[in-house]
């Protein structure tokens, strides 16, 4: 999308516009975090003497424990090869999963009866992921968010004031949607064009739009992992989108003070 509109932005100069906003979130996020919600144990200084207890009861790796390594080793190669070149390696992330859990069926670290049929929280994720990813996708096929984008007409406004409500505008509709992908291809290009058509320069509307990715905190299902964390019964659902909503705020001041005060130290709000 970013090329479309003649910003080519590399893994470099992308690190190198978000540094100072990155390490800042870095500090504040998980500050934020504990403080809304504490830890019930703050201190475990024998946890190290336990570790090592525990690790001696264990013994070295055996087979099966090599076995899962490699494995899992394997899988994560096939993710990121994948990701670059696909002509070789033609796979999907849930293709490549199910390779995994295939190999390690095959070599009995895993059991159908044991693991998988009695996994409830797998089942329940399974179930009420896929309606909402089902949806979010049929929105997207149906053109739903590409027609929303074009009612949106901001060109009366300020650039600086029409990129903080096209940025705000793209962080919360991730709330309806259950992929940072999906939500991605669906409003990332048309919010672009509304951003451009104020007047914002490409280099900062881009990395701004790019940098609200943030995003996928939101809520229990805004992001494929999410899920998989929240099934696990630790955090309410109220307890997900009160944090949510902190670490949205956090997040915007650091976009609107830090991020862009840095891009106009850099020069890009001169382009």
């Amino acid at each position: 999308f970013m090329n479309d509109v003649g910003v080519n932005l590399s893994w470099v100069g992308w690190a190198y516009s978000q540094a100072p906003a990155g390490l800042i979130q870095l500090a504040c996020i998980p500050l934020t975090v504990y403080f809304l919600y504490p830890p019930e144990v703050k201190k475990t200084p024998e946890a190290p003497k336990l570790a090592t207890k525990k690790l001696e009861e264990m013994g070295p790796m055996g087979p099966r424990e090599l076995t899962m390594l490699v494995v899992f080793i394997g899988m994560v190669l096939l993710w990121i090869l994948s990701s670059i070149v696909k002509n070789i390696f033609p796979f999907t992330s849930t293709g490549v999963a199910a390779m995994g859990v295939g190999v390690l069926l095959l070599c009995g670290i895993i059991d159908v009866k044991k693991h998988i049929i009695t996994d409830k929280g797998a089942f329940n994720l399974l179930l009420w992921f896929s309606v909402l990813l089902m949806l979010a996708s049929e929105l997207k096929n149906k053109g739903f968010w590409v027609w929303l984008a074009d009612l949106i007409d901001l060109s009366s406004l300020p650039p600086y004031a029409c990129l903080l409500v096209v940025c705000l505008i793209f962080y919360v509709t991730q709330y309806v949607f259950a992929s940072i992908t999906a939500h991605v291809s669906a409003l990332y290009p048309a919010l672009l064009q509304v951003a451009l058509a104020a007047g914002v320069p490409p280099q900062v509307a881009c990395r701004a739009l790019a940098l609200c990715t943030w995003s996928g905190h939101l809520t229990p299902y805004t992001s494929a992992a999410n899920p998989a964390y929240f099934g696990m019964g630790y955090v309410t659902n109220k307890q997900w989108w009160v944090t949510g909503i902190a670490v949205l705020c956090v997040n915007f001041v650091l976009l609107i003070s830090v991020s862009f005060g840095y891009w106009w130290l850099l020069g890009y709000w001169k382009h």
